[in-house]
């Protein structure tokens, strides 16, 4: 599968399937999601959950042609954002 690495992005983790090792990524600049398969992950491994922010590149798949996230790592830069449904039940209780 080979991919042409294109430009560094930052967006939030919506969706991830740990039983399936791929997740979907919602860029912060309100581009499509990105495609993001568990082998694109760096030294966040087992770590990584919904809601966390994270940086990455954005690749091309050179099969299919579909921008994925590679290279992608936790954002601290903001601190490690609560998942969402902690969220809701901080919003709840508050």
């Amino acid at each position: 599968m080979a991919r042409r690495e294109s430009w560094m992005g930052s967006g939030v983790l919506v969706r991830w399937r740990k039983e399936g090792g791929f997740g979907f990524i919602k860029p912060s600049d309100g581009s499509e999601d990105l495609f993001c398969h568990v082998s694109q992950l760096r030294q966040v491994e087992g770590t990584i959950k919904e809601g966390d922010r994270v940086r990455y590149t954005v690749t091309q798949d050179g099969l299919s042609g579909k921008r994925m996230a590679g290279n992608v790592v936790l954002d601290l830069t903001h601190g490690r954002s609560r998942s969402r449904r902690r969220r809701r039940r901080l919003l709840r209780m508050s």
